[in-house]
């Protein structure tokens, strides 16, 4: 496992990672690409902090009882300054297919990715990453929605119980009926089961959603492999079963960051979701292209008509470098508003916004255009494959071109609790299936 410790410039505000501190678990599942050869699991930790911290990790192969087995591959304390990213070239130990588990103190931010490659095109599937906040408890039912028969190939459960776990797995249709499946396997605790034989998911003639349940605290995923392009991405559970997501093809070549299935659900414990997307290079780019579901919850009840994120869109700091700060406004405004500032001086942004009444329950789709080239921003908000909201808006863009540095870019969803000013959490809403467009200059 290489490392490289990286600088990152980012404004520490309480923040509260995917993973805070504590124990993560990072799936290693060795896929393998078009040609055969093997595709490494690729690592960001993450210091967003205002103190150094340190870290062990343990790596725990498939098979093992890792409740048993973790003490025994403890890596001694490894550090992270402040404002710092290490990164692992590959996650895996001498090649080999488990779960990293990655123990902290304090808050650490870690993202992974397995990186594909189909001619000029780059594609950047977004490992999940497993913590107390997005387990599933014991008894409880996950639901890897969209999952296909010619794309999939493993279905993977994490059991994170200190003991091993009977884990149910059924192929349910979108309406709940039964598809196939109801196996039964047994996981060690705390290990990853991966099944290439998707449980008999192959032997079913329609695309369905996987249904799961264990009797311990778990995690369940799909993988994916495009035979068409190579393309490997990852299917995370949601709560509830859903449609397929539909993907918009597109006959240039961007590179392409991918978060299929549930990201994240706000919170008191997490209110606010921070997703780094790393990128290989610093780039210069034409245009730049979101596409991200969002499910409304409650509105805030003190502020209803204050925003709710749903994007907040930056390189690594807010002035100068937000491309896209995308809001929703509840009752006494019923607004979409969004704002950019690239490459502005302090306090300068253009902004824009609509009228939009949002239904509770209801996922929304948004298509977000930064059209570095033209200068503008093009967003469009659809429910039900229907428009139901346009905004368009000036942007600004140094030499037509948006920049991106070597650090990538993050993506913040939801705010923070106490956030300042007329900006509240969004508890209860739910963002999911971010896909991600970068077109190069």
């Amino acid at each position: 496992m290489r490392k490289v410790l990286l600088s990152v410039s980012v404004l520490a505000l309480g923040v509260v990672t995917a993973a805070g501190a504590g124990t993560v678990y990072v799936p290693v599942v060795q896929p393998s690409a078009s040609n055969g050869h093997r595709l490494p699991t690729h690592l960001w930790i993450s210091n967003l902090g205002t103190q150094d911290i340190s870290y062990r990790s343990s790596f725990l192969p498939v098979g093992v009882d890792g409740a048993a087995f973790k003490g025994i591959t403890e890596s001694a304390p490894q550090k992270v300054a402040v404002d710092r990213v290490q990164v692992m070239d590959d996650a895996a130990e001498s090649g080999r297919t488990g779960l990293l588990a990655i123990e902290a103190d304090s808050e650490i931010q870690v993202d992974a990715w397995v990186e594909t490659h189909h001619g000029r095109q780059t594609y950047m599937g977004g490992v999940p990453v497993i913590s107390d906040a997005n387990r599933f408890e014991a008894g409880t039912a996950a639901f890897v929605n969209g999952v296909s028969r010619v794309n999939t190939a493993q279905l993977a459960l994490v059991n994170l119980g200190a003991d091993s776990a009977v884990c149910s797995v059924d192929f349910v249709r979108a309406d709940g009926s039964l598809a196939g499946g109801n196996a039964q396997v047994t996981v060690p605790a705390v290990s990853l089961g991966l099944y290439d034989d998707a449980l008999g998911l192959r032997q079913i003639k329609e695309d369905v959603s996987v249904s799961a349940t264990c009797d311990q605290p778990f995690f369940a995923f799909a993988v994916e492999n495009n035979p068409r392009n190579g393309r490997v991405s990852f299917l995370s559970p949601a709560s509830k079963i859903a449609e397929a997501a539909a993907t918009v093809a597109d006959d240039l070549t961007p590179i392409i960051f991918e978060r299929p299935g549930q990201i994240h659900t706000a919170t008191t414990a997490v209110p606010k979701l921070k997703l780094a997307v790393p990128v290989t290079k610093a780039l210069q780019l034409d245009r730049l292209v979101w596409d991200l579901d969002i499910t409304v919850g409650p509105w805030n009840a003190k502020k209803p008509e204050c925003a709710h994120n749903i994007a907040f869109f930056h390189r690594g700091k807010f002035r100068s470098n937000t491309f896209s700060n995308l809001n929703a406004f509840g009752p006494k405004r019923n607004w979409l508003k969004n704002n950019q500032n690239i490459d502005q001086p302090a306090g300068v942004n253009t902004n824009g916004r609509i009228g939009l009444h949002y239904v509770q329950g209801t996922t929304y789709h948004i298509n977000y255009v930064f059209d570095a080239v033209n200068k503008k921003v093009h967003v469009i908000a659809q429910e039900g494959g229907h428009d139901v909201g346009h905004l368009d808006m000036n942007a600004t863009a140094q030499n037509h071109l948006l920049s991106v540095p070597a650090t990538g870019l993050m993506l913040e969803m939801g705010n923070l609790l106490k956030q300042a000013g007329c900006e509240v959490p969004s508890l209860g809403w739910t963002w999911t299936n971010l896909r991600l467009q970068m077109f190069p200059h």
